[in-house]
């Protein structure tokens, strides 16, 4: 989700209208026929009479939208745009036909951070958050097959692509990287798209805002560092909310993505070598905690 969006809440029956409309363009997330109408608040989700799916309303008293503080919003939104940049980097680059060593590199220490923090998101998803929410409801099975298939794509031909990249090769292979990549770009957003309005609506039924916010914390503490770094960067580009985690370790994590990450696709697409940053420095933690104290 880009810019600021507006989501259509629940009916008085609990259907859920599709909707996400941005402030920089129109976006409509279509969930397939079979899945239309969605009501979060149906039977057919429960599984523990002792916990009902009636906290909708909870959530709505901080977060009219359900969307502006989840951060799977954020982490969807950081995703992504990161398929978006990296296969307009990945346009310029093949246009270029620009297979020099720091090419090469680049593309695979970007894409070596990408696996990194996208693959510990859906480990913590799948390992720690979905255990507890099974404990109140059926996750819907069509969900989970969404992220396997995203997972698929990330660990499949992609990674082996990427990884026998050379330096000097020929310059088509840049062209059948970038279609790989436009396929997974395109699994990946479909299967995020189909993800997000269900599992959060399910999510704020069946979990109180206070126990929504615990289950969310502890997969913060699983997740690589890039992964905040990503979703804090994104979503202050994006003017959306920011995580509720230390600002001065949100800081730094920002600053590190942002120099060691964000860095070389940025370069890919200006053709120029990267910028060597300063990750995990004293100096550079120092100056993020100056920072914050500062703000205080």
């Amino acid at each position: 989700v880009t810019g600021d969006p507006e989501f259509c809440n629940p009916d008085s029956s609990g259907s859920l209208r599709q909707s996400l409309v941005k402030k920089r363009r129109v976006r409509v997330i279509a969930l397939p026929d079979d899945c239309v109408p969605f009501n979060p608040l149906d039977t057919k989700y429960q599984k523990n009479e002792r916990y009902p799916p009636n906290k909708l309303d909870e959530w709505l008293e901080q977060s009219r939208l359900h969307v502006e503080d989840s951060a799977w919003v954020l982490a969807n939104n950081a995703h992504r745009i990161e398929c978006w940049i990296t296969k307009e980097a990945l346009q310029f680059v093949a246009t270029r036909g620009d297979t020099s060593e720091w090419v090469i590199d680049s593309i695979q220490k970007w894409w070596s951070i990408h696996k990194e923090w996208t693959t510990s998101r859906f480990k913590a998803l799948r390992e720690h958050t979905l255990s507890a929410l099974g404990m109140r409801f059926h996750y819907p099975p069509r969900l989970l097959e969404a992220q396997n298939n995203i997972e698929r794509h990330i660990l499949g031909d992609l990674d082996d692509m990427i990884g026998e990249l050379q330096p000097n090769a020929d310059p088509w292979k840049l062209y059948d990287l970038l279609d790989e990549w436009s396929e997974y770009e395109m699994v990946a957003t479909k299967g995020l798209d189909l993800m997000e309005p269900m599992s959060i609506m399910l999510f704020h039924a069946f979990f109180s805002v206070k126990e929504g916010e615990a289950i969310v914390k502890a997969e913060h503490h699983r997740v690589s560092p890039y992964c905040i770094g990503a979703m804090a960067y994104h979503a202050e580009k994006e003017g959306l909310a920011s995580l509720q985690i230390n600002h001065i370790e949100l800081d730094y994590r920002r600053k590190d993505y942002e120099e060691e990450a964000l860095v070389l696709v940025q370069a890919l697409r200006a053709g120029e070598p990267p910028k060597k940053g300063n990750k995990g420095t004293f100096v550079k933690f120092c100056s993020m905690l100056h920072s914050g104290l500062e703000s205080e």
